[in-house]
């Protein structure tokens, strides 16, 4: 109705007297008599009107009074309008006739006020408590043990937002009227905003301040959640780093208790070899249980190389698993880890040398042995002829 009130106002002459909007020569028809019938209803008229005695195609003159008008959604200029609707919009429909907009018109000032009044709901459903006094209406937001007054004071002046802020005030609001983390956070950062400034100039301060305040809140979100997530991955990271270092550690205890047996099995088998009688059974059975010996060692060796095979393997794979998650933790965690399994594995081949070098030293020398005796044999049976 509010849209057939301002064609049938518009369509004639019109002017602004003091409290009244005088409108002359309106010719009006059918439904221009439905709206005369619906503005006498709501008590709009200064004078008697008898709208039984007009007809389609009548010209007529009347005034309208502009209080009662506002009413119904129809305002003479932007004070009027948000001094009767400066917490909550009363009419759904309204025409703002400084502005030649309806409530759906693509206009700053519409679109800043119905964003005002989004945040005065999700301030008023995120306090503590409200009140109101012969001025303003008031929240209570607790932030911790202190508890935060915002009055709703707000004029004209600060409806009329730029472009930025609009749009920082809607992306602000999307978040703020949420249930996410973020919402808490946006929240806080809010209050942290506007606790020192004076109260009568916090819910301005909001409104005026909205890039800043965005930016501010968006900023504070993201360090916080860069630091909890680097934190967290770091407390994975060295979880994961004790945990190959104590499997490579096992593995390296274990070799080092049976590896021992080398030194042992070679001064065992020096000494057991009968130098006199180097064809023996005896030194024959120690050479055959030393290449025994060193077979069964050069098994162990070799799963031990395996094991630590599988620990690189699962580092690296680890390792990859973080580059795929595009991380900024740098991988030089696990640097001396790796350092200290390429060193393992070099000492576990080398150990595997020795191990085989060992029996075949004192085969070698077994060999010598007899074939010096084989020599000096033939040189006596030479000289004896």
């Amino acid at each position: 109705m509010i849209k057939q009130i301002v064609d049938t106002i518009c369509k004639a002459s019109w002017q602004i007297d003091d409290d009244l909007i005088v409108v002359s020569d309106c010719r009006v028809d059918n439904e221009d008599i439905e709206c005369l019938k619906y503005l006498r209803e709501n008590n709009c008229f200064e004078d008697f009107l008898d709208l039984e005695a007009i007809n389609e195609g009548d010209v007529i003159n009347f005034s309208l009074k502009l209080a009662e008008l506002s009413s119904i959604g129809f305002f003479e200029h932007k004070e009027s309008f948000i001094r009767r609707n400066k917490y909550s919009l009363v009419k759904p429909e309204y025409y703002i006739l400084e502005l030649r907009s309806f409530q759906d018109d693509d206009h700053k000032f519409i679109a800043s006020y119905g964003l005002i009044i989004t945040l005065i709901d999700v301030i008023k459903a995120n306090s503590r408590h409200e009140f109101t006094d012969s001025d303003y209406d008031y929240s209570i937001i607790a932030k911790g043990d202190v508890s935060i007054v915002i009055p709703y004071n707000y004029g004209v002046e600060d409806v009329e937002l730029s472009t930025e802020q609009i749009v920082a005030l809607r992306d602000f609001l999307v978040i703020l009227d949420g249930e996410s983390e973020k919402q808490h956070f946006y929240l806080n950062e809010l209050l942290e905003f506007i606790e020192k400034n004076t109260e009568s100039e916090r819910f301005r301060t909001i409104i005026h301040n909205i890039v800043e305040l965005r930016a501010n809140s968006e900023a504070a979100y993201l360090f916080y959640l860069s630091d909890f997530s680097s934190q967290k991955l770091k407390i994975e990271i060295n979880t994961k780093l004790l945990e190959y270092s104590q499997k490579a550690q096992a593995i390296i205890n274990d070799a080092q208790t049976k590896l021992i047996a080398i030194p042992v099995a070679t001064v065992f088998a020096v000494s057991s070899l009968d130098t006199l009688m180097l064809l023996s059974v005896k030194n024959i059975a120690v050479l055959v249980s030393l290449l025994v010996f060193a077979f069964l060692l050069h098994i162990f060796i070799r799963n031990q190389q395996s094991g630590l095979k599988f620990i690189t393997q699962n580092v690296s794979d680890y390792e990859n698993g973080l580059r795929e998650t595009n991380t900024l933790i740098l991988h030089s965690e696990f640097r001396e880890l790796n350092s200290g399994l390429k060193k393992q594995k070099g000492r576990l081949c080398l150990i595997n040398c020795i191990n085989w070098a060992i029996p075949s030293v004192i085969i070698f020398v077994w060999l010598i042995l007899i074939a010096s005796k084989c020599a000096i044999f033939k040189l006596l049976i030479i000289l004896l002829r």
